[in-house]
């Protein structure tokens, strides 16, 4: 897989590290998020977290294809701030990554 990521970084594409240890792949991260182990899950929340309060979603596609999103709105936002106080990932870095990731995937593309 690794051929494929240095591709899509040439591409434009940013890469995103998410490991415990610093490691080769983390010096060439456009981020780096150092984790604990097990932790991974709690940062896919947190970010989701970050673009649901800076409305970078596609509201239309929430509306019309989802259910149980202020569930997950509630759930995000208890999981980021157990995430900030145990897991020693900085907030700012949390943000930055959600921020980059919802601009590169498009996912506030439909809404104006």
């Amino acid at each position: 897989m690794w051929p494929k990521y240095l591709e899509a970084s040439k591409k434009g594409q940013k890469l995103y590290c998410c490991r415990p240890p610093p490691h080769k792949i983390a010096s060439m991260a456009d981020i780096h998020l150092q984790l604990r182990p097990g932790t991974d899950g709690a940062l896919a929340l947190g970010m989701m977290n970050v673009i649901i309060n800076e409305n970078l979603y596609d509201k239309e596609f929430v509306n019309h294809w989802t259910v149980g999103f202020e569930d997950l709105k509630q759930l995000s936002k208890h999981i980021l701030r157990r995430m900030l106080k145990k897991h020693q990932v900085p907030a700012a870095k949390i943000r930055e990554a959600a921020i980059l990731f919802a601009h590169e995937t498009g996912s506030n593309s439909h809404n104006g």
